[in-house]
Formats: C-alpha cells, sequence, structure tokens
C-alpha cells in the first residue's frame, strides 16, 4: 500500500518524519550491522574485483556494471517492501536508516571538541 494510498495521506509523510527523528533520538545508529555500513563494504570489495586497470571506456562499463549490482536490488526491494500492506514501516525505517542526525551530531561534536582544544585536524574519531 503506498502512502498516497492512506485516507489522510498529507498527514502521513509527516508523521513519519517526526516517527524517523524520534527514533533516531532514542537508538542512534545500530551499532552492529548497518546497512550503509554493508552497502559502503559491498562496494568495496565490487570496486576490487572490478577495478581492472583497463582502459577508460571499459572501466566505465565495468562502473556501470558495478552501479547497476549495487543500487538495483535494494532499491527494488526498498520499493517492493513500501507497497505492502504495512509499507509504513518499511518507510519508517528507511528514513530512520536514512536520518543519522544523532550520529552526525555526535561526529560533528568530537571535531568541534578537538578544534576548541587545538587540535588540528582531529587525531581519531570516537
Amino acid at each position: 500500500m503506498s502512502l498516497s494510498d492512506y485516507p489522510i495521506s498529507w498527514l502521513v509523510c509527516p508523521s513519519l518524519l517526526i516517527a524517523a527523528l524520534l527514533l533516531d533520538l532514542c537508538l542512534g545508529e545500530p551499532r552492529r550491522w548497518h546497512p550503509l555500513a554493508g552497502f559502503g563494504n559491498l562496494a568495496q570489495t565490487l570496486e576490487r574485483r572490478l577495478n581492472l586497470g583497463l582502459g577508460p571506456v571499459p572501466a566505465r562499463i565495468l562502473g556501470l556494471i558495478a552501479w547497476l549490482v549495487l543500487l538495483l536490488p535494494p532499491v527494488a526491494l526498498a520499493w517492493a517492501l513500501c507497497q505492502l500492506e504495512y509499507g509504513w514501516v518499511a518507510h519508517l525505517l528507511l528514513l530512520y536508516f536514512a536520518i543519522g542526525a544523532r550520529s552526525l551530531k555526535e561526529h560533528a561534536m568530537a571535531i568541534y571538541q578537538h578544534c576548541c582544544a587545538g587540535i588540528y585536524p582531529p587525531r581519531a574519531m570516537p
């Protein structure tokens, strides 16, 4: 069921956004099995396998293949999950994983504290 199928669709999107922000405030980022970290690892592995040092045209073709392999399955899965009867849960989780406001604040504060202490650049992120 898509968001436009709900009776008060204009209220669903802001409600989901507020709920995702509250989830982020309460939970922060998952410490283990974060989807974006897994995606980054998969992209790095695929890059190592496909970056063969060929010329510019084969490299671009392999880059396009890598892009398709990395992006089409998760986008198709997200779309399919959002079409289910309880698709709003998928919308909520996707927003929660995409926002990362608490994590962004934590990282920014670490940089700020290092800068206030006169340490440029920060030695390590917490």
